[in-house]
C-alpha cells in the first residue's frame, strides 16, 4: 500500500532527526504542506520545499540560495530512480545480510556508474 509524501513527511522527519544530524529539509512538491514546513523550523531545521501551486495562483519562488540547495535534492532523487528502476529487483527473494548484500551491491554499481561518467566527462574536458 502507498501512501502520499505528504502524509509520511513528519513521521519522516522525525525519524531522520533521531537518526542523524541535519541543518536543511530537502523536499519536493509530494511534501509541500506548511505544516511540514512549520514543524521543519520548530524542530530548528531550514525547509527547502519546492511548493506546489496554489490553485489559480502562480507556484511560489524559491529564493537563490534555496535553489542551490534544492539541486542535491534532485541528484538524490534521479539516484534513487535509477537504483529501482535499474539495479534493485521489484521483490527481493532474500533476507538479512543477503537482502543488505543485494541492496549494498546495487549502491556499488550505481556508485561506480556515477564516478565513470565523471571521468568521462574530466577526459572530455581535457581533450577539448
Amino acid at each position: 500500500m502507498w501512501a502520499h509524501d505528504s502524509k509520511v513527511a513528519l513521521p519522516l522527519l522525525k525519524m531522520a532527526e533521531k537518526r542523524c544530524v541535519f541543518l536543511y529539509d530537502l523536499m519536493d512538491g509530494g511534501y509541500s504542506s506548511g505544516l511540514t514546513d512549520s514543524y521543519s523550523r520548530s524542530i530548528g531545521k531550514i525547509p527547502v520545499i519546492d511548493f506546489k501551486a496554489p490553485r489559480g495562483h502562480e507556484k511560489p519562488e524559491m529564493d537563490k540560495a534555496k535553489k542551490i540547495r534544492y539541486k542535491a535534492q534532485t541528484t538524490v532523487e534521479r539516484t534513487n530512480s535509477e537504483l529501482k528502476g535499474m539495479f534493485i529487483p521489484g521483490k527481493l527473494y532474500y533476507r538479512d545480510a543477503a537482502a543488505r548484500f543485494e541492496i549494498s551491491l546495487t549502491v556499488l554499481l550505481e556508485t561506480i556508474k556515477r564516478i565513470s561518467m565523471v571521468l568521462e566527462k574530466k577526459r572530455k574536458a581535457k581533450a577539448a
